[in-house]
């Protein structure tokens, strides 16, 4: 458990719902903030190293990040927790620059500049480049989740290269955030624009797509990487909502201990999940359509736990990372334990978990460009992805998959384990987590 004693763990566990006082939620959200075991958690960054051969210029690189961020607010909007209600704003004078380097990073470099914390008022892209020599460079992109999700980075790296090569033009398209998808329901009656817009959040969140069908086949192949990616989704008629009650849990909090159980059953090691969270609190600003909120949480099966105290240690970790983004007054007035149980999550909140950066579409003219490995040694290398939609009429479970990596039988192996991970603690809900190792 990250930074909560066991009382508070207990009382959790039991749906209590007083607050923490102040002094224990500075405490909490700093442990879960530092350290975990003597060892620095990590933020919850997309970020990519390049590795860059050729005639690079510098100074023209950075000319087109700023017209990037001029081109994308999500990239640039500020968090404001002024009057204890989270607000957002855009900046409209970008102070960008490029951070610069001679010779060649070292491991713990690149670790800390991917592990940097965003702050509220810091513009939602950071980039740092080196210069090793020869006409060689290593370039790290780091940007905070709240800006820029896994399916819309690849946009940010296109529309990057066609500044860079066409600086006088205007980029192809803009980027779609987790704050774009309510914009652009508002936005999708003002033309083509809005309706091609929106119909990326509809290929992505339609729940209405049957059982087993492929959506966005070939997404993020690069150009002449022989590599095929697709997403296929599964839709489980089942209402979470009584399940997790039956926990005390958020219906988020029991598809994360799920998928965590379906990873260990099928030997995957994976160190951290990083989840953005749809929240929509209602003193928000109209102008934002969802809050997304980090929760990193260590994976820890013990065969001897039950299914239950897993869900409650989830659960935990959840209101304790919501608790790292919002105000304290704000938490312990709207979110607490309970509320966020029954309340807070509705049908349209979409959980993204075990995602992996595999493809690169960089391309800078009259240079090589090459992706170095993730950060993360201890996260799996399979290539797979998950993405959980909570819809009306029960979970939508979308599965990445790649021919050389993950083929289509594993990702429905995969899906068919959560289901009877499902009906397991339906059936039992205190069955051990060794008994659904074992199933």
């Amino acid at each position: 458990m990250i930074g909560l004693s066991d009382q508070r763990h207990e009382e959790i566990q039991a749906g209590a719902t007083r607050p923490l006082s102040y002094q224990q939620d500075l405490r909490l959200r700093r442990d879960s903030l530092l350290r975990l075991d003597g060892v620095p958690l990590p933020a919850n960054n997309l970020s990519a190293v390049y590795e860059i051969s050729g005639p690079l210029d510098a100074s023209r690189l950075e000319r087109a990040f700023r017209r990037l961020f001029e081109r994308h607010e999500a990239l640039r909007f500020t968090y404001d927790d002024r009057a204890e209600v989270p607000r957002n704003a855009g900046v409209s004078d970008v102070p960008f620059v490029l951070n610069r380097s001679t010779g060649s990073p070292t491991p713990e470099e690149l670790t800390r500049y991917q592990m940097r914390r965003f702050k509220g008022d810091d513009l939602k892209l950071a980039a740092y480049l080196w210069s090793e020599g020869a006409g060689r460079f290593v370039l790290c992109l780091v940007a905070d989740h709240l800006a820029v999700d896994r399916l819309s980075w690849e946009i940010v790296e296109k529309d990057l290269s066609f500044l860079y090569s066409s600086p006088e033009k205007a980029g192809p398209e803009s980027v779609p955030s987790y704050f774009s998808f309510a914009a652009d329901q508002q936005r999708s009656s003002r033309g083509q624009e809005g309706e091609r817009r929106l119909d990326y959040w509809r290929r992505r969140l339609d729940p209405l797509a049957p059982l087993g069908e492929e959506v966005m086949p070939g997404a993020h192949a690069p150009q002449g990487s022989g590599r095929t990616t697709s997403w296929v989704r599964w839709h489980y008629a089942r209402d979470l909502s009584a399940l997790s009650r039956r926990f005390r849990v958020t219906p988020f909090a029991l598809i994360l201990a799920t998928h965590i159980l379906s990873r260990a059953r099928s030997g995957v090691s994976v160190r951290t999940t990083h989840v953005p969270v749809g929240l929509r609190p209602p003193e928000y600003s109209r102008s934002v359509g969802w809050f997304s909120s980090s929760i990193v949480h260590r994976h820890r099966v013990d065969p001897g736990e039950s299914f239950r105290s897993l869900c409650a240690g989830v659960m935990a970790s959840v209101f304790e990372g919501v608790s790292n983004h919002l105000p304290i007054p704000y938490l312990q007035e709207r979110l607490q334990p309970a509320r966020l149980a029954f309340k807070g999550w509705r049908p349209g909140c979409f959980i993204d978990v075990q995602d992996l950066r595999v493809a690169v579409s960089m391309r800078l003219d009259g240079c090589q460009v090459n992706a170095r490995p993730p950060l993360e040694a201890g996260v799996a290398r399979d290539g797979s992805a998950s993405f959980f939609l909570i819809s009306d009429s029960g979970v939508d479970l979308m599965l990445r998959y790649q021919a050389e990596a993950w083929s289509r039988s594993g990702a429905e192996s995969f899906a068919r384990s959560l289901g009877e991970y499902w009906d397991a603690v339906d059936a039992n809900p205190d069955i051990s987590v060794g008994t659904l190792l074992r199933q």
